[in-house]
């Protein structure tokens, strides 16, 4: 992974991704490892599945994610599509630990893939349409863009309300599990000027 601040769309292999990716996300973990008082921290995920390498990623740091307390909140988008296909080991750990939501709309499919590490910290992943897991994509990685990181939450709030954790997703995961609460406290809040309509953000390149 670069050091710079923000890398910019690259284009990276199927078969980077997921190193990729992993290697981001340590970097934040290690970051963290020194925060005062352990204030809590939460991920969040905007995946197309459990099988993007970005759930395979996270799933593998499970035990790093646990040891500093950092919770996770995913919100899927391909699973009641048929897209797919219930290959839920590599992501057992990720789904066993995160809070998880689906929303069902096959416009959503021009949307990225997006993990909000902090409030300047991001990657945006390639649009959900072009199965992750299959082919080369565009990525970005930034780390110090609270615009980048503030939209991208913006869009994460929006697609967790409209989410349901009901079928299809308790359909796929009943051996694994997976947990649903409320809203967070930094979604409960009334939206601030400007922030009422959809999400225009972080669709296509």
């Amino acid at each position: 992974m670069r050091d710079s601040k923000t890398s910019g769309l690259q284009v990276v292999t199927k078969e980077e991704k997921e190193p990729r990716v992993k290697a981001f996300i340590e970097q934040h973990i290690e970051k963290l490892e020194g925060r005062p008082d352990w204030a809590p921290v939460e991920f969040l995920l905007v995946a197309r599945s459990p099988e993007s390498p970005v759930c395979r990623a996270l799933s593998a740091l499970a035990p790093a994610l646990a040891a500093q307390k950092i919770a996770v909140r995913v919100v899927f988008t391909a699973i009641d599509t048929g897209a797919f296909q219930g290959d839920l080991a590599a992501s057992a750990n990720l789904l066993q630990m995160a809070t998880s939501r689906i929303v069902c709309d096959s416009r959503l499919y021009e949307a990225h893939e997006q993990l909000i590490l902090d409030e300047e910290t991001c990657w945006i992943g390639d649009c959900m349409r072009r199965e992750p897991a299959k082919r080369d994509a565009y990525e970005s990685y930034t780390t110090s863009s609270v615009a980048t990181a503030h939209a991208a939450a913006l869009t994460f709030a929006h697609l967790w309300r409209a989410g349901s954790a009901t079928v299809p997703i308790s359909r796929f995961m009943p051996a694994i599990g997976y947990k649903e609460a409320q809203e967070a406290g930094i979604f409960s809040h009334p939206h601030a000027d400007g922030e009422n309509s959809p999400p225009t953000a972080l669709t296509r390149h």
